[in-house]
């Protein structure tokens, strides 16, 4: 059974549809993950025509006295290898300009090699020679040991739940990952996971999104969001080079402070076990790429490599766990990393603009490229090709592997690791993507009371009106039945701590326990051993359940759950 009957497949349903319908019907097979397939390989060899909602031109809002041209942008979708190859290292015939405006001019993606000649600069060759460098101050190691700390801060919040959101794990262990080793504080998560979120998308919408749907919100929102960034690494970085120089004061004489050098907010490497590792990549920058590009080129340079990880590695976690779930249990191992990478690309295609006549392609058109899995070579799957390196191969592979490897085995280890269902399908749910592209969501599931048995219960409900006066009675009933409330929390294995509280001016009563093992249990334990309790509270409350409540313990338990409230950013901590 599937919520949504989908036609089968076809391409002739493109005939007799002018070049809107085509491209909605085009942008509905997309979408869908066996249609997309279905109609890439449909392609064979040759080139697809998109009919674009991008503008026609660069600039949409030209003088007056030249109207922008109107109507459709032509955009040639590239899927045979051999031509995405050619297209990844040929710079005389293909320009990566298409990513401009997202991060401007200084943007690594949008820049083209130079030609060598007297007097000209290679701009990106120099970003890339001066990212490969700086990212590769760490070795393995000592990547590994980040990594696994990473994935246990992540955990904390987003694995706090039975079911959990895998893409949202990778995502926060990701950006831990990068907060660390680039020596970002904690107070600096929201700001770098603002850019990383509307950075992707935006990304994403440049390559794939704008040519299918319309929203001039998206692009402008990604760059305040790492305009905001790059502000606090200029900032982070000026105050790096300060504290160098002249450490704070000692808060006694002769007695320093791991902190001294550290900017305010940002916690010591040796609070954290991290001493070996020597210093953050921020500390360095001024040093390492100080000769070359001026602080505001090493602040983009710092939004481009958030922007470009985080989310590749949230859809490269998520495409790699759905694919191991497919198998056994004793056989979820995750061996190669980069062999299912490369089955499943975590970038499943890339912009380009032609420079010249590339065969039935005419100049200045964007095109998309297609990266389908392969196994042919060992490359990295982010714009790899088998013989020589892409204008554009990928920066961070030894980089991000540590912290791939890390987020996979952890999500593997966890006790009782499962898919989650549709509720009314009983469809295994797969991981969601935008636009066909990065994964946006994927549920799994798994024995969290296995691993912490300890849970907290914030029932808050409203009570109803008369409210001073049923607040007064709520007050009573728990007064005089304090020693019966007693008595069955005593008679409980299962509850550590209870108590009553009003919130919000006497409008609301909510109840506090911190309790081990399985929700429905235990909430069905009270229905038979104190209902006649809860009867008298829910006389006083704002849609209560049928009464009384031992007559209905499952409708008992379904309006707890719906009055329950997660703790603060779904943060509690237990020792057990």
């Amino acid at each position: 059974m599937q919520r949504f009957v989908r036609p089968k497949f076809n391409p002739a349903e493109l005939n007799n549809k002018n070049l809107e319908q085509q491209a909605r019907l085009v942008f509905d097979w997309w979408c869908d993950d066996d249609d997309r397939e279905a109609y890439l390989k449909s392609l064979g060899t040759g080139i697809g025509w998109i009919a674009s909602r991008a503008h026609v031109q660069d600039d949409p809002a030209p003088p007056r006295s030249q109207p922008v041209p109107q109507g459709h942008a032509k955009v040639a979708l590239i899927v045979d290898p051999a031509e995405v190859d050619k297209a990844l290292v040929d710079t005389q015939a293909y320009s990566n300009i298409p990513y401009a405006e997202l991060g401007g001019g200084g943007f690594m993606l949008a820049i083209d090699p130079a030609p060598a000649g007297p007097g000209v600069t290679d701009w990106h060759g120099e970003q890339r020679k001066f990212a490969s460098t700086w990212l590769g101050a760490f070795n393995s190691t000592q990547l590994e040991k980040v990594a696994e700390l990473a994935v246990e801060q992540a955990a904390v919040v987003s694995l706090a739940g039975s079911q959990f959101d895998l893409a949202e794990y990778a995502q926060q262990a990701a950006l831990r990952y990068f907060g660390l080793l680039f020596g970002f504080g904690t107070a600096d998560h929201p700001l770098l996971e603002a850019a990383a979120a509307r950075g992707y998308k935006a990304l994403q919408y440049q390559i794939v999104g704008r040519h299918f749907v319309s929203d001039p919100t998206i692009v402008p929102q990604a760059q305040a969001a790492m305009g905001m960034l790059a502000a606090r690494t200029s900032s982070l970085i000026d105050e790096y080079a300060t504290l160098a120089r002249a450490p704070r004061r000692p808060t006694r004489p002769g007695v320093t402070r791991p902190s001294d050098t550290w900017p305010t907010g940002v916690q010591p490497w040796s609070e954290l076990g991290l001493s070996s590792l020597g210093d953050p990549l921020l500390r360095t920058a001024p040093a390492a790429g100080g000769a070359v590009f001026s602080g505001q080129d090493l602040c983009t340079i710092v939004a481009g490599l958030l922007v470009g990880m985080v989310g590749n590695v949230q859809t490269a976690v998520c495409l790699m766990v759905q694919d191991l779930m497919k198998k056994e249990p004793q056989q979820q191992t995750l061996g190669d990393v980069r062999k299912l990478l490369a089955k499943h690309p975590p970038v499943p295609f890339l912009p380009r603009r032609t420079l010249k006549i590339v065969g039935n392609v005419p100049q200045d058109t964007d095109c998309i490229l297609a990266l389908r899995p392969r196994q042919d070579h060992e490359g990295c799957p982010w714009g790899q090709v088998p013989k020589g390196d892409a204008a554009h191969a990928c920066l961070g592979q030894a980089f991000v592997e540590p912290l791939l490897v890390a987020i996979v085995n952890h999500v593997l280890s966890l006790r009782g690791l499962d898919q989650v269902r549709d509720g009314v399908t009983g469809e295994v749910l797969k991981p969601e993507r935008l636009w066909g592209f990065g994964c946006t969501r994927y549920p799994l599931r798994y024995r969290r009371d296995k691993v912490r048995t300890r849970q907290p219960l914030i029932v808050t409900m409203p009570i109803k009106a008369p409210i001073a006066e049923n607040a007064a009675r709520l007050r009573a009933v728990i007064r005089s039945a304090a020693p019966r409330i007693d008595s069955v929390l005593l008679g409980s294995s299962m509850v550590q701590v209870a108590w009553f509280e009003f919130l919000a001016g006497d409008t609301l009563l909510t109840l506090h326990t911190v309790y081990d093992g399985d929700f429905d249990s235990y909430i069905l334990h009270f229905a038979e051993s104190a209902g006649e309790l809860f009867d008298q509270i829910f006389e006083c409350i704002e849609g209560a359940p049928p009464m009384p409540v031992a007559d209905y313990p499952f409708e008992f338990v379904e309006t707890v759950r719906r009055f329950n409230r997660p703790p603060a950013a779904n943060y509690f901590f237990s020792r057990v």
